[in-house]
């Protein structure tokens, strides 16, 4: 006042004691010789010594758990030992009155120890307070406080952190401000990784969140334990976290799972006629969508496509043959797999000619099998790349040479190499190679090696067998296969190799006849006692399950594994003569009706299959049944991926239904496939 006489302000309303904490570990990294925390308008510096008073610098840690808070430069760990300390001047918060100060040690290891000291003088260490301490991370009470403005902590045993100190504040007036908006945090979609792949967000994704609030939105993350699902591992649970400025936060979780089961993609042998659509696809499993595909080794008939995306193969073949192929699948985190043929497999051999092309050839020559190829390079023995030479007159005196050389052949001085590096990662077996040229008195080496341009191991020594192949000795051990002359010179002629088994479809010319009478039944039939009547006579009676899992497994994602509650693996006639009884009473378009009764028709008909069942009753009966004849799906068929006005047979009409299923299309498109096999089952009524 004006006299000069002070006085500090008492709270009469809305007061309460406040607690403040200073935290050491930011700022982080090399710090000063000292550093000011300021908490609540109080501040509390720290500064570092060494034990004999002089001035030395802070580090700043902040690396999570106990090991946050405040240290020495340049020691070890950057943290205090016992040659330094670190001492806080609490001077203002002793003179603001605050009470119950504690304080935190971090990053005090098992053996590790720490003491406190007090004093009046900064740089001194003062009056020993605590000897040889060992809690961390748990607060406890300053001794003496606040008989000491600075509070010292060094190293008794190792080496430690001060990590915080918080002291209570008198109820003094208080002014709050909120916010009243909190962030808008959008959470990145749920994750499925590989078990091993990283769960960094930058592998996983990040939050973001808007703000109405001055200074933006801070994002952090937690992760804690997931469920145990199918892969045996524990997922992650992560909830992000968005706080603006004013300390209204939001939070919204991401689930991170692991894929239950490792990438395959698996083929089936299939058929197609020429000049009828073809449907078929490849099935994947594990892995995490979305999926490419892609032919690796050999090729489709002409005619036929594979979509790169869903893995359908479609088309109208054009030209007979048996056609193998090998496909491939990478999934959304780059793991790849090949195909593994399931059924209607066999094995391929392939033979490379190396007759042609003739005349010089360069220092490399590819020559492509099945998919598969091999580099033929010439080499003089000192590893120079020399030509190579083809040699194509017939008889013994066709295969592959060194240009230049006598009669342009394989000498003693030099050697032709095969790469067979391609060969033997396909999986193929029964390897051969047939040598050329050899004459009486003639003779060759063998060699196998890991390098290429150098010998290796010798594996043939001065063999003689002229145009005879015999097998590759210690195949596949060696990528490189080179032959040598032993006595005057020779030609390698040809290597031949027995491929794994791959995917197969064998096309025959068209001998469709269209969908007519004795072929399906309208779906009436199949609900009235005549149609029930059918059903429960394959394959010896109504008990049987020979029907329900022939279809699962032609069908699966009709009436298989994939079908959920349409499962019919295992299930017996009556319960499919049920089953279609609820189909027929469903309101509305009965596709599933329809499509059952389609595939109930191509089973009657089939002969292996239905046997006589259906012949009292009308049903056609042979070899391939309805399930080979053709329907022109007319206008409906780009609605369901198909050709416009194209015939295709019922078996691929089925099908494509069932790959519909499969990716998850077939609810939008389920008018369109109850146009079409109510078509089918008209047009070939048994009336």
């Amino acid at each position: 006042d004006a006299t000069g006489t002070t006085a500090t302000s008492t709270c009469t309303s809305g007061c309460s004691p406040t607690t403040a904490t200073w935290s050491f570990a930011t700022p982080s990294g090399t710090l000063g010789v000292s550093q000011p925390y300021t908490n609540n308008g109080l501040v509390i510096t720290a500064y570092g010594f060494l034990n004999n008073g002089t001035a030395t610098k802070l580090y700043g840690k902040n690396e999570g758990g106990d090991e946050s808070g405040l240290g020495i430069n340049g020691t070890v760990d950057n943290e205090i030992g016992n040659t330094n300390f670190v001492q806080l001047d609490l001077s203002q918060v002793i003179a603001s009155g605050a009470t119950s100060a504690t304080m935190m040690i971090g990053s005090v290891q098992s053996g590790e120890g720490y003491n406190i000291y007090g004093s009046s003088t900064k740089g001194t260490l003062g009056t020993v307070l605590v000897s040889n301490g060992h809690t961390d991370q748990t607060a406890f009470a300053i001794p003496s406080y606040p008989a000491y403005p600075y509070i010292s902590v060094r190293a008794s045993v190792a080496d430690v952190l001060v990590d915080a100190v918080s002291a209570t504040s008198p109820g003094g007036c208080t002014i709050t401000i909120t916010g009243s908006t909190p962030p808008v945090i959008t959470c990145p979609g749920d994750k499925q990784l590989q078990y091993g792949a990283s769960t960094n967000p930058s592998n996983t994704g990040t939050a973001t969140a808007t703000c109405n609030s001055v200074g933006g939105a801070t994002i952090t993350y937690h992760d804690a334990a997931g469920a145990i699902n199918c892969s045996g591992h524990a997922g992650i649970v992560r909830t992000w976290t968005a706080t603006d400025a004013c300390g209204n936060s939001a939070s919204c979780t991401q689930n991170i799972t692991y894929n239950c089961l490792p990438l395959q993609l698996s083929c089936s042998g299939g058929s197609g006629q020429t000049c009828t659509a073809f449907s078929g696809s490849l099935s994947v499993s594990g892995g995490s969508a979305p999926y490419k595909f892609s032919i690796v080794a050999g090729a489709l008939p002409p005619g036929l496509t594979l979509n790169t995306n869903t893995g359908a193969i479609t088309g109208t073949p054009t030209t007979a043959g048996s056609y193998t192929f090998t496909a491939g699948v990478t999934d959304a985190t780059g793991t790849t797999a090949t195909s593994t043929c399931t059924s209607g497999c066999s094995p391929t051999t392939a033979t490379w000619s190396f007759a042609t092309p003739s005349g010089t050839l360069g220092v490399s020559q590819p020559y492509t099998n099945d998919g598969l190829v091999i580099t033929a390079y010439g080499f003089l023995n000192n590893g120079t790349a020399t030509k190579l030479y083809g040699k194509n007159q017939g008889g013994d005196e066709s295969g592959l040479g060194i240009n230049g050389t006598v009669d342009d052949e394989i000498g003693n001085t030099n050697f032709v190499q095969l790469d067979l590096s391609q060969v033997i990662a396909s999986g193929a077996t029964s390897a051969t190679i047939m040598i050329g040229s050899v004459q009486s008195g003639e003779g060759y080496n063998i060699y196998g090696s890991s390098t290429k341009g150098t010998l290796g191991t010798l594996l043939v020594s001065n063999g003689h067998t002229d145009q005879t192949a015999f097998a590759i000795p210690s195949y596949p051990a060696y990528p490189y296969i080179s032959v040598r002359a032993s006595v005057a010179d020779v030609l390698v002629d040809a290597v031949s190799a027995t491929s794994s088994p791959g995917c197969t479809i064998t096309i025959t010319a068209s001998s469709s006849t269209d969908v007519s009478s004795g072929d399906t039944a309208t779906i009436g039939f199949w609900q009235n006692k005549n149609g029930q009547a059918v059903i429960d006579c394959f394959n010896g009676g109504k008990n049987s399950t020979t029907l329900g899992s022939t279809l699962a497994s032609y069908f699966p994602y009709l009436y298989g594994s994939h079908a959920g509650t349409n499962n019919l693996t295992g299930k017996s006639n009556a319960y499919i003569a049920a089953l279609y009884e609820n189909y027929f009473s469903a309101s509305g378009p009965k596709v599933n009706a329809e499509m059952l009764a389609t595939a109930l028709a191509s089973y009657t008909t089939i002969s292996s299959f239905g046997g006589s069942c259906g012949a009292s009753y009308g049903f056609n009966s042979s070899a391939t049944g309805t399930a080979e004849k053709t329907y022109n799906v007319g206008a409906n068929g780009s609605a369901i991926g198909l050709s416009n006005n194209t015939s295709y047979t019922v078996y691929a009409l089925l099908q494509q239904a069932n790959n519909e299923k499969q990716n998850g299309t077939f609810n939008s498109d389920a008018t369109t496939f109850n146009a079409i096999f109510d078509g089918i089952n008209n047009a070939g009524d048994i009336q």
